[in-house]
């Protein structure tokens, strides 16, 4: 029964970075490669929320929001709103990377995350 429910869950995060990469490609048609960072850092936000401060489900999914909504305005800025569509893909990509170069090192961040 802990495989079957594991597997639903895998199908349901997959079905909600599908949705969100249809929502970009499909009716923007914009070309994204950082939409998996910023749903990571959304999973982190909640996750280090819920262990530390026992809140509930409907605050950490706002909170989780909000902060992936500043990560993704401090490494966007104003500027990533004036480029085109094949410039928008590269600013995609660097956007993403100083987002994964914070998130990998710093397991003192999620060190609770990683005793369970």
């Amino acid at each position: 029964m802990e495989y079957i429910l594991h597997i639903i869950i895998l199908i349901c995060i997959y079905a909600i970075l599908s949705l969100s990469l249809n929502l970009l490609v499909g009716y923007t048609g914009i070309l994204s490669v950082a939409n998996a960072v910023f749903y990571g850092v959304r999973a982190y936000v909640a996750a280090l929320i819920a262990l530390r401060l026992d809140s509930p489900f409907l605050l950490n999914l706002i909170l989780a929001m909000i902060g992936a909504a500043i990560i993704g305005a401090v490494c966007s800025g104003r500027w990533f709103f004036r480029v085109l569509d094949s410039e928008c893909l590269i600013l995609d990509i660097q956007r993403q990377h100083p987002v994964s170069g914070i998130w990998y090192p710093a397991s003192g961040i999620c060190e609770r995350i990683y005793d369970y």
